[in-house]
């Protein structure tokens, strides 16, 4: 158990997901996301008197709660953070909540659960335009778009820019996953973009490894639940599903062989998914969001591209009552409105930062 009550000497950036400044909050999100940086830089901004307790990933029970609890039942902190990981301390918080060490209290953690005293707000990796606000000033965002692509959202490189701790991002993993959840993890991202079943994934991982399905269904779910994997679900069918990684990082560390369409593919909904946005895709539109607008995902077309695109999303557009729809490109743009709705072909750089 880590104990600190001064700020880490570390620079800390803000980001775009604001804390409320009442209330208790659970904080949740991938590992390495930045939770506890968020944290430390709302606490520098409003200059509060804070304990942070990091349980270092172990167990928590009650006698060690207690103990950590009791050693400062004289203080009064404006905030107390907790840093509990996995641990299921849902029948312990009343005990934290009534120790009267603080007047707020935060918890950190891997997981998820439920408690009307408790704010929920998860959070992601970087978004693009996070990410370039990282280095503001000092490249170009077409430098900015190619190291996003290749290194992904993580903070830490998006601050030191360093290959080889991008390479340690496999050596991270294990700290909050199993082998197993890992394993599905990396069959995900050598399928991004591809409609499957559960089924499906089961008879691929049980080419290499024993599994049931039990346990495989309920793992699917759980990285879902955490944020590691994105699922869309198929208009007008419930079996088949497209799954993503939630980060560029993941899907350039996992997969086997690199293949620039399917990264494009994971960075668009990727980004998609951390502004908070969600829908479904239909046969060849990518995804439909719940506000009607179609994104489709074509990193090289031009205007016959464009042009062949407006001819087919018509009838398809019409039939989903879609206004609006947006083409993801590598470095291609126009915005022409047709029978009422509005086709934009806009680069990747400036799409994300328009979310």
């Amino acid at each position: 158990m880590q104990i600190v009550e001064e700020l880490p000497s570390i620079k800390l950036l803000p980001r775009a997901t604001p804390l409320p400044d009442e209330g208790n909050i659970l904080l949740t999100g991938v590992t390495q996301s930045g939770k506890t940086s968020l944290i430390f830089n709302y606490i520098d901004e409003v200059e509060a008197e804070f304990i942070y307790i990091d349980f270092e990933n172990m167990e928590i029970d009650r006698e060690t709660l207690l103990e950590a609890v009791e050693r400062f039942q004289n203080r009064n902190f404006d905030i107390a953070v907790f840093d509990v990981y996995n641990s299921k301390i849902e029948e312990l918080l009343d005990l934290i909540l009534n120790s009267g060490i603080a007047k707020r209290y935060m918890f950190i953690s891997w997981r998820r659960f439920e408690s009307k005293h408790l704010i929920h707000i998860h959070l992601y990796p970087l978004k693009f335009e996070e990410f370039i606000s990282f280095k503001s000033g000092v490249e170009s965002i077409e430098h900015s778009f190619l190291r996003y692509s290749q290194m992904g959202g993580f903070p830490i490189f998006a601050i030191y820019s360093d290959s080889f701790l991008f390479k340690q991002i496999s050596r991270l993993l294990p700290f909050a996953l199993s082998e197993f959840q890992i394993d599905i993890l990396r069959d995900v991202a050598n399928s991004v973009g591809t409609p499957r079943s559960r089924l499906n994934i089961y008879h691929s991982l049980k080419e290499r490894r024993r599994v049931s399905k039990d346990r495989l269904y309920m793992e699917i779910e759980n990285l879902i639940d955490k944020g590691y994997i994105i699922s869309l679900s198929e208009i007008d069918n419930s079996i088949h599903k497209k799954y993503y990684l939630v980060d560029p990082a993941l899907q350039n560390s996992l997969e086997k062989k690199r293949n620039f369409y399917r990264l494009f593919e994971a960075m668009v909904i990727s980004e998609l998914y951390k502004t908070g946005e969600s829908g479904n895709f239909f046969r060849t539109v990518d995804l439909v969001t719940e506000s009607g607008t179609a994104i489709l995902i074509r990193p090289f077309i031009d205007s016959d591209g464009f042009e062949k695109i407006v001819k087919k999303m018509i009838l398809k557009s019409k039939k989903l009552h879609i206004k609006r729809v947006e083409i993801v490109t590598m470095d291609f743009e126009i915005n022409r409105v047709v029978e009422g709705i509005n086709f934009e072909s806009l680069k990747f750089s400036r799409w994300a930062i328009l979310q």
